[in-house]
């Protein structure tokens, strides 16, 4: 949640051409030092020499050698040996307790109208604010009232010379990170309410 603090202490940047854009240029950056980029591969186990991590080994059985390797998938898979049970010592499984937020979200392309201009980035409180976390982490639900983040995605743009008339909306509500237990429509639907409502 630290994120949070340093998001609203030094504001938002965007990236020319999107966030896609990043992606393809640290590709590149990766490419020109040396490196090698597979894609479409999953790997089923990370193999570990001497309490380093030495390669990676693919589904279809290839072993892959590497000077380190970096994991970009959820802490705790490593900790309960999804990747093998070498990498097992990297981290340990978080209970379900302890693990971040998840998201539900909707993408919208639709007129805004309303009593405020729209930013890049807005955020839309509820009066109780507590309450919206009682129900994600003690409840383990979507939140019954839920803060509203709504990211406009045609807005802000510098070289941008006039409003919109529809918005490219992303619309986003905090939600419990759950395994195994999808949520039920009734409960998304009574999150869209309060969420659209609001």
């Amino acid at each position: 949640l630290m994120l949070v603090t340093q998001v609203e202490l030094d504001g938002v940047w965007s990236v020319d051409g999107g966030m896609h854009a990043l992606a393809r240029s640290l590709a590149g950056l990766a490419e020109r030092k040396g490196a090698t980029l597979r894609y479409g591969q999953r790997v089923a186990s990370i193999e570990v020499e001497g309490g380093r991590a030495r390669g990676v080994v693919t589904a279809a059985g290839e072993r892959i050698a590497a000077d380190s390797v970096v994991f970009n998938g959820e802490l705790s898979a490593l900790g309960l040996g999804l990747v093998g049970d070498g990498a097992r010592r990297a981290a340990s499984p978080l209970t379900p307790s302890k693990r971040s937020l998840s998201a539900l979200t909707w993408s919208v392309h639709a007129e805004t109208t309303g009593r405020f201009r729209l930013d890049r980035h807005n955020v839309f409180f509820q009066p109780d604010y507590a309450h919206e976390f009682g129900d994600i982490f003690a409840r383990s639900r979507l939140p019954r009232t839920p803060t509203v983040y709504v990211c406009a995605q045609d807005r802000g743009d510098p070289a941008a010379t006039s409003t919109p008339e529809r918005d490219r909306l992303l619309v986003l509500v905090n939600a419990p990170a759950q395994d195994g237990r999808p949520l039920n429509e009734s409960e998304i639907d009574a999150c869209e309410s309060h969420t659209f409502s609001l």
